[in-house]
């Protein structure tokens, strides 16, 4: 049984991505614990599910 992927669209470039895509953003204090999603495309961060459209 193949796996499903969550794919995210970008708000801002309109980009589908899915999570394996980006990675966490590596100096970010937080660490990756918040659910911030980053694009790869432009790099907009954004609420997965919130800005989704």
């Amino acid at each position: 049984m193949s796996e499903k992927k969550k794919v995210h669209k970008c708000p801002l470039c309109g980009k589908e991505f899915d999570k394996g895509e980006t990675s966490v953003c590596k100096s970010c204090p937080i660490g990756g614990s918040c659910s911030m999603t980053r694009c790869p495309n432009c790099g907009y961060e954004f609420m997965p599910g919130v800005d989704e459209r």
